[in-house]
């Protein structure tokens, strides 16, 4: 199992990012500015490993909850986005 982390960080202007690290890799660190382009970098990433990967979230001390609530919610919007989409190609 290889391990990924995701550290939600805040930026000067108070709007949110993830910096997404593979920790088999020294100095591999991407930059994610929404939801949509995690998803793709972790997808790109996983495929390297075959996709057994486990992911270790968290976040800056200066993060908001209001900024965690708003990551959440994008990710939940995602995912159910991705579910519709697999039931329409059933």
């Amino acid at each position: 199992m290889y391990i990924f982390t995701s550290i939600i960080k805040s930026t000067p202007d108070n709007s949110w990012y993830i910096e997404l690290s593979d920790m088999s890799k020294e100095n591999h660190i991407e930059i994610c500015n929404s939801i949509e382009e995690y998803a793709d970098k972790i997808e790109l990433m996983g495929q390297e490993y075959d996709e057994e990967i486990k992911v270790e979230w968290s976040n800056d001390d200066n993060i908001t909850l209001s900024q965690i609530d708003e990551v959440r919610k994008e990710m939940m919007e995602y995912e159910a986005k991705l579910l519709e989409e697999n039931n329409l190609n059933l």
